[in-house]
């Protein structure tokens, strides 16, 4: 494992660009987007740490891949083969930075490249398309201003994960309370079982159907309060007991991690 924080230092960096305002100083000047990975044809111990700590996605950044973006002129020894072929121009380019630095060489995953354009011409189409979005982006300022919170507090009871809970249960006192005054006129039985699982209405979320069901069958087979207070409190006991069980056994994560390279669309953040 690294220590914080000399070997950490030693680590490529995962993201780099090259300065793209000094590329554009240069004559005929080609940008590209990279991704490769650092390899070695001998035994190396940078390269092993790399491996090694890229092991451990959940909280750390992935070293064995790395996106660059290069401008080929800072490569002049180079840039003469790019009509040829670009992808070993560009390994040759970073092979040198790597060798020279960090004593690895490279593999090219992903590129794309481009000329740049120092002067930029605008067309018609451009024009309006920038015209759309400003009209977009004060038509949402007006929004913003006007949509506010009366009352914050009510919030709390409104945001997405709680309401939902709310609904779970909110849909089994009403499917009690249905089944109450149904059998105030009708007999209820356990034929009512299918045609609960058949009806459409509550097959539109697969949770709450699982829920609907249950829900159900507890009816159904506890007919009086004593039997329904200690199946429900049984029902309690695994609800909260085979979560964690479940994500012991399964070595799952017990919340939701997003690791430091989940949220990231790097092809789109270089290009």
């Amino acid at each position: 494992m690294l220590t914080w924080p000399s070997e950490f230092n030693k680590l490529p960096a995962v993201f780099h660009l090259d300065p793209f305002e000094d590329c554009v100083e240069e004559s005929n000047p080609v940008y590209c987007s990279t991704e490769f990975v650092p390899v070695s044809e001998t035994p190396n111990t940078l390269l092993d740490t790399i491996r090694e700590y890229s092991e451990h996605t959940a909280t750390h950044f992935n070293y064995s891949l790395l996106r660059y973006g290069v401008c080929l002129n800072f490569c002049k020894q180079y840039k003469h083969n790019t009509t040829t072929d670009l992808k070993h121009t560009l390994e040759a380019c970073l092979n040198q930075k790597f060798l020279d630095k960090y004593g690895l060489n490279t593999s090219l995953q992903y590129f794309r490249c481009n000329e740049v354009q120092k002067k930029i011409e605008f067309i018609p189409s451009d024009i309006i398309m920038l015209v759309v979005l400003i009209a977009i982006l004060l038509l949402n300022l007006v929004g913003s201003c006007c949509d506010y919170y009366k009352n914050m507090g009510v919030q709390l009871f409104l945001n997405g994960p709680i309401l939902v809970q709310k609904f779970f249960i909110m849909s089994g006192f009403l499917l009690v309370y249905n089944l109450l005054l149904q059998s105030e006129k009708h007999r209820v039985d356990w034929t009512m079982l299918p045609r609960g699982i058949l009806l459409r209405l509550i097959r539109y979320l697969a949770a709450d159907m699982q829920l609907y069901c249950l829900g159900l069958v507890v009816f159904l087979a506890c007919k009086n309060p004593t039997s329904r207070k200690v199946v429900l409190s049984l029902l309690l006991f695994i609800g909260l007991v085979l979560p964690p069980l479940h994500t012991y056994f399964q070595d799952l994560n017990g919340i939701l991690l997003v690791s430091p390279d989940s949220d990231l669309d790097t092809r789109l953040l270089i290009d």
